[in-house]
Parts: C-alpha cells; structure tokens; sequence
C-alpha cells in the first residue's frame, strides 16, 4: 500500500490522476490535512471510508495546513508513505518522480518506530533531514569554492577546508557541527 499524503501538491485532480497512474499496481490511500494528527499505523488500518473526508473538511483543513507549512515550494509538503514493496523498485522511485514533474516531494519507507508517529511527527522529521542535507550541500559548495592559491600560501585555510571535507565524508554528524563548520568555512572564503 501506498499512502499520499496531498499538502498543497495534489489538490489538482490531474496531478493525483498522473501520480496515480506511476503507482497503478499498488493500492493508493489518499490522506489529507485534517488527518495530521492520526498515526501512520491508524491510516494503514483504517478501512477506506474512515480516511476520506467531504470537500468541506478539505477546505478548512488546507487554510490551516498553509500556517503549518508555509515555506515549501508547493507550499505544504506532500508525502508519498511506502509499504510491502521490493528494494529494488524503492530504490527506482525518486528517479522515476523526478522524470515525472514530482520533484518537490517527501518520499518514506514504512519502519517499526515511523508507524507510531502521527503523520505531522513524520512531516516534520522529514523536513528536519531535508534541512540537514541542504545543509551538507551548502557545506559541499563552500568547499569547492575554496580558493586553491590560498590553500598552498595559508596552513589555517587549508586545515579548515580539509575538515569540512572530511566532516563531509562521514555519513552523519550532529548538526551543530555541520553549522560551525559552513559558519567557519564561510567566513573563510570571504576573508581574503
């Protein structure tokens, strides 16, 4: 089964039609705002009459959501919530929404410990890893930006470009560090 959560990207029924037609041999639950609060094992249990909502509940459920969620391109992060599928057709799907317009999404696998988060939990997790990676790019593109002259001329740059560059090798390091690490290497580059 896959769960969609909509945010603000599905509203459009040809953007559900083609997200639907991606996934067409899964079973597709449709969740929305209102159901913010429920566990994601509630939405996997509950019968399909029990997860639909009227148009009405729709609408004032998205007017909140738009407080919730303000900063996302669409607005409210959707969330496709995956379960029972093949790695290796887990591993195809970012690519094939990529090629498919749908690049602004949040995409989970079902675990043990996510299946007891409400839905708001999980979206809110999910945009703390978002920012964390964004971060980890901005670190990546301060390095490159790294002046090759001044590496040679300066031990200090260099010994502070060459630990951003290993903190960037390791596959997780607490956040704190990653912000001293931009912060320091910023002021780096641009101190000339």
């Amino acid at each position: 089964m896959i769960l969609i959560y909509e945010g603000s990207h599905f509203r459009d029924p040809k953007e559900r039609k083609k997200i639907e037609s991606l996934f067409k041999d899964q079973k597709i639950r449709w969740i929305s705002e209102s159901m913010l609060d429920h566990t994601i094992d509630e939405l996997l249990k509950a019968p399909d009459d029990q997860v639909t909502e009227s148009p009405v509940q729709n609408a004032v459920a998205s007017s909140l959501s738009k407080k919730v969620y303000p900063n996302k391109k669409h607005g409210n992060p959707a969330l496709i919530y995956v379960t029972d599928m093949p790695r290796e057709r887990l591993e195809k799907i970012p690519d094939l929404l990529d090629k498919n317009g749908f690049d602004d999404l949040f995409i989970a696998v079902q675990t043990p410990a996510n299946q007891s988060w409400t839905l708001k939990e999980l979206l809110d997790e999910m945009k703390k890893e978002q920012a964390y990676f964004d971060k980890r790019k901005v670190l990546e593109s301060l390095i490159q930006a790294a002046n090759p002259e001044r590496m040679k001329t300066e031990p200090k740059y260099a010994e502070a470009v060459m630990t951003c560059w290993n903190m960037l090798r390791q596959p997780e390091f607490p956040e704190r560090l990653l912000d001293m690490a931009i912060e320091m290497l910023d002021a780096a580059n641009r101190d000339i």
